[in-house]
């Protein structure tokens, strides 16, 4: 039976407005501010996760999102992202529009890239057909079409604004991020991009000024900024006056410039943690203008970035003045656990889940975990995060909506028994004291002996416990490797003698994880004392944890992560009325299939448990469609999720038209493309198939139509195939499948 699809993504359409459909925006509801939904009226808690799919930048020693490049963009990995996403709960994404450099960017010599943008809007179809609402990041001004070169050029034959303070401070680069974000803005309404997916435009992901360079740097002269004002650079006082009103004056006409073409569109900044009160970064030259943000500027909200694992949310909620603050919504839009602060994904979930919910107490609204998946590049090592789609999406499950369904109680309790506990030490060097390797800092905190081996901490639990595991975090201060010697002793009583139950002896790094985890846990059975020795070292004994850990508790997190649908694609393709498909995320657990009349699933006409495949043949179900499907497995430990849901309707013809004179079909496509010739147009000799970068990979003769264009050959990805008529050029894209 020939496959026929509903094309989904389009080259080229024309604007269409949307101000009638469902918008994210914000209201004040009992003296606090909240996001909703203009239509329903329904709040709108963003939770989800940064995506970026970050890699190697072939152009440099630096990581580039490969998402929206036309030669990597993938929109079958995205369907399988957003719908194991969505079937968690989750509603939110954050994707950097720029995440790249020079050519390899969202921009060239001309401008913007067609193809980029397309990506663009093609991702921003799928997260509405899974009800993500995206937030598009802009990381910076891009290098090519005419965004930061013109700036640059007149900030270097000043000399008055250098860097990134020329892009926000001078008044060419202010008009240039206006017309990046209104250009931007256009080229996906023209794209057909569904807009009232967009829940926000961020004009940075990190917005920050530098002391170091000029303005700030020159000592004397007058400097006038992009508002017009007049600035003596002599003057401390009025410096510090010119960075406020500078960036206050570049976040405003930037929000008025794009709500000028997108009236309902709410837009964001990003910021790292400010350096005051509280000094985080020492000799740190980046100025993180949040208290002008919040006092002056337009801006419809703010997107802070924290954490977890190296000081409390109160720290960060001082620096930040959120304490107390309601009057516009605070999200956290990066947030979660780097690799050297937690040895397992349980712990890193833990961290998260306690900050996530922390960050709560000081009036935080929204939550996007940084990131879904693993950062891909060696440039970011090793400050790579625990990503949500880890060890079968567990930290995706334990943040989830479906399984923390309040975003504010924590759902993981906290199995490291030391964590706060007493210390002691066989001496301790100035800050770097015994407590220190139980205050859940593993990186900036270490307790430092101040002097040679043989030296000891230890930290009494102050209750007999059966441990599951013993785990230390190796300070060195250096990346090359030492030879160190930790034992780690336990004991009952205080007037007994501490027993070694486990030496570690070899060259070790900074920030390095030892887990003492026995195969059986006598060693570990009545234990309040637990001590590191260090006998060997070569210099000064040192340690950044001590942790003490009881059995977890995960079993309601060890079940299977949601299927993902296969055929159909909910965001892809229609159903064609052919068998089902999905992928499990346990290949060898059977799953249980559900078939309803309603999309809530109200009314089952068909459910089968101890499915032992992939697939099911719908033939046998006679309820007439439209109907409803979904899929989940179970384990030992209990059910995954529902998948999503995909709608089985007949269609009555199995294409769309692309243009007045020519249909393809199916769209996405496996073996052979079909093209409809309408009326009286002729194509003319060769069509041509193209990669998505230009790249042609084959071609074709009117007479191979009647068969169809064989594409089994091609790799999976993204096409354009290729014809002329007249003086007319049609590029229709299409989607190979696997």
């Amino acid at each position: 039976m020939k496959q026929l699809y509903s094309v989904v993504i389009i080259f080229l359409l024309p604007f269409v407005s949307h101000a009638q459909n469902e918008r994210i925006a914000i209201r004040q509801s009992n003296g606090v501010s909240e996001f909703y939904y203009t239509v329903s009226n329904r709040i709108f808690q963003p939770r989800g996760f940064n995506y970026i799919q970050l890699v190697q930048s072939p152009n440099g020693f630096y990581g580039e999102s490969e998402l929206f490049q036309p030669d990597s963009h993938d929109p079958v990995a995205i369907d399988d992202d957003f719908q194991r996403m969505a079937a968690l709960g989750f509603n939110a994404v954050r994707v950097f529009i720029d995440l790249c450099r020079d050519d390899r960017c969202i921009a060239d010599q001309h401008g913007l890239v067609p193809a980029y943008i397309q990506n663009i809007a093609d991702l921003l179809h799928q997260a509405k057909t899974y009800g993500l609402s995206v937030m598009l990041t802009a990381n910076w001004l891009p290098d090519l079409g005419g965004y930061s070169g013109p700036a640059h050029e007149i900030c270097h034959g000043s000399g008055d604004f250098e860097g990134g303070n020329c892009l926000i401070m001078s008044a060419k680069g202010v008009e240039l991020y206006q017309k990046f974000f209104t250009d931007l803005i256009i080229a996906l309404q023209n794209s057909g991009a569904p807009m009232e997916t967009i829940w926000a435009y961020e004009l940075r992901n990190e917005l920050f000024l530098e002391n170091n360079i000029a303005p700030f740097s020159l000592s004397e002269g007058m400097v006038t900024t992009a508002n017009g004002q007049t600035y003596n650079l002599g003057s401390s006082e009025e410096k510090n006056q010119m960075l406020q009103d500078a960036f206050v004056f570049w976040a405003n006409s930037t929000r008025s410039a794009i709500n000028a073409v997108d009236p309902e569109a709410l837009v964001c900044c990003g910021f790292f943690t400010p350096n005051d009160p509280n000094i985080l970064r020492e000799n740190d030259p980046r100025i993180v203008p949040f208290k002008a943000a919040l006092e002056r500027s337009d801006l419809d909200f703010f997107d802070v970035h924290t954490y977890a694992g190296f000081h409390d949310f109160q720290l960060e909620a001082e620096n930040y003045r959120i304490i107390d603050y309601h009057e516009k919504p605070v999200v956290l839009g990066e947030y979660g656990t780097f690799l050297p602060n937690a040895s397992d994904e349980y712990l890193a979930a833990q961290l998260s889940d306690h900050w996530q919910s922390d960050a709560c107490n000081y009036g935080v609204q929204g939550f996007l975990y940084w990131t879904w998946d693993r950062h891909r590049t060696n440039a970011s090592n090793p400050d790579d995060p625990w990503s949500g789609s880890d060890a079968g999406a567990f930290i995706a499950k334990v943040l989830s909506p479906t399984y923390k369904i309040d975003a504010c109680s924590e759902v993981l309790p906290n199995t490291n028994v030391a964590e706060g506990k007493p210390t002691s030490a066989s001496m301790q060097w100035e800050e770097f004291v015994s407590e220190n390797v139980v205050d859940g800092n593993a990186t900036q905190t270490p307790w430092i002996a101040g002097s040679d081996p043989p030296q000891w901490v230890e930290v009494d639990l102050q209750a007999v416990y059966e441990l599951e595991a013993i785990q230390i975090v190796v300070e060195t201060g250096s990346d090359d490797p030492h030879f160190y010697t930790h034992e780690i002793q336990v004991r009952r009583i205080n007037t007994e003698p501490y027993r070694t139950v486990h030496t570690y002896a070899a060259d070790r790094v900074n920030f390095e994880v030892l887990t003492f985890k026995p195969e059986d846990n006598r060693d570990l059975v009545g234990v309040r004392y637990v001590r590191v020795f260090i006998p060997q070292a070569p210099g000064w004994a040192a340690l950044h944890e001590l942790r003490a850990l009881i059995p977890k508790q995960r079993a309601t997190f060890d079940v299977p992560a949601p299927p993902i649908l296969t055929d159909p694609r909910p965001s892809l393709d229609p159903w064609d009325g052919s068998e089902l498909s999905w992928k499990n995320d346990i290949s060898n657990l059977a799953a249980t299939i559900q078939i309803a009349t309603d999309s809530l699933f109200v009314n089952i006409v068909e459910e089968q448990s101890g499915v032992d495949s992939d697939h099911f043949d719908v033939s046998a179900v006679t309820a007439g469609t439209p109907l409803w499907f979904r899929v989940r497995q179970r384990n030992s430990n209990g059910e995954s999720a529902w998948s999503v849901s995909a709608k089985l309707q007949q269609m009555q013809t199995g294409h769309r038209s692309l243009s007045k004179s020519f249909d393809i079909y199916p769209n996405p496509a496996r073996d052979f493309l079909n093209i409809d010739i309408k009326g009286n147009v002729v194509p003319r000799d060769p069509i041509l198939l193209l990669e998505s970068t230009g790249k042609t990979v084959g071609s074709f003769r009117l007479t191979d139509l009647d068969q169809g264009i064989p594409i089994e050959g091609l790799s999976s990805g993204l096409y354009i195939l290729q014809l002329q008529s007249g003086l007319e050029v049609f590029n229709f894209r299409f989607i190979k499948l696997e």
